[in-house]
This record gives C-alpha cells, structure tokens and sequence, in this order.
C-alpha cells in the first residue's frame, strides 16, 4: 500500500487538473473548436497560442457564444484538453495496473476496478462528444463522469491512507 499511497496521490491531482482544464474548455465554448478526432481541424498540431489562451484574470469580449477567446485560443484550450486527457488516462490506467499488481485487498482492488471503468467511460464520451458535435446529453454525461472519477479518486485515497 504504500507504493502505491502516492501514485494515488499524484493521480488524484492530476485528474484534479483535468477536470479545471475541462471547465476552462466549457467556460470558453472551446469544445467545439476541434469537429474531428484524432486530429484538430485537420491538422495534428494546428497553430496554437499559449500566451493568450489561458489568461484567467483578463476578460475579453464575449463572442456571440459566450466565449472570449480568439478561435486559435480556443482550439490551444481545446488541444490542451485532449493532451491532459492523455496524460489522465495514462496515469490512472497505470495506476489501476500497479494496484492489480501490487495488492490483494480486495477494496482497494474494487475500488480500482471501477477507476478503471470510468476512465474508459470518460474517454468515450470525450470522443463521443467531438465526434457528434457536442450533444448536450454527452456533454453532461461526461461533466457527471469527472464527478464520478473525482469521487472514486478521493475515495481510493481515503482507503489508502486510512487502510494502513
């Protein structure tokens, strides 16, 4: 258990950072930016600015969908959020591995299990929602899903330290 203690750790903060990289995705109508997958508008690195795109205390003007963000702003938001989906799904996928590996407590492995669902549930319908523009049902089913992952993360660390 305490290997993997701060994996647990690590994966909890980086699903953490996924999920505020996906609200800044949603706050500034970036989701739709990229209509294809795996690709970006074509392209498998469209121009991008980094600069600009993540200015949280500036306030632009609002576009007519409620964004303030220049369409390559947009698109870097929404890139940025698929590179993290890569790294999220790398680091709880080897994360549910080594708990597989690593213990025998059944909880933890059931807890880890479900870890591992979800994550390839939320990438299903993050691609789901490029895939079909963005349908309303898909994009709450995946807020709920991060909310679900959060849950099970948190709960996962919970039994970590508690369990020792």
């Amino acid at each position: 258990r305490e290997s993997i203690r701060p994996w647990a750790r690590f994966g909890l903060l980086v699903l953490f950072c996924q999920i505020a990289l996906g609200g800044w995705t949603s706050t500034n109508s970036a989701a739709l930016q990229c209509p294809d997958f795996p690709t970006c508008q074509g392209q498998w690195w469209p121009p991008m600015d980094y600069v600009n795109a993540f200015r949280l205390w500036e306030s632009g003007s609002t576009n007519y969908e409620g964004g303030s963000l220049s369409n390559i702003q947009a698109v870097t938001v929404h890139v940025t959020h698929r590179l993290g989906a890569l790294l999220t799904f790398l680091v709880l996928g080897l994360l549910g591995i080594k708990i597989f590996v690593k213990t025998t407590d059944p909880s933890i492995r059931n807890i880890a299990g479900w870890m591992l669902i979800m994550l390839m549930v939320q990438v299903a319908l993050g691609i789901g929602s490029v895939m079909l523009h963005l349908p309303a049902g898909l994009a709450v089913a995946h807020n709920a899903g991060a909310a679900v992952l959060l849950l099970i993360m948190v709960t996962l660390n919970y039994q970590l330290t508690t369990r020792s």
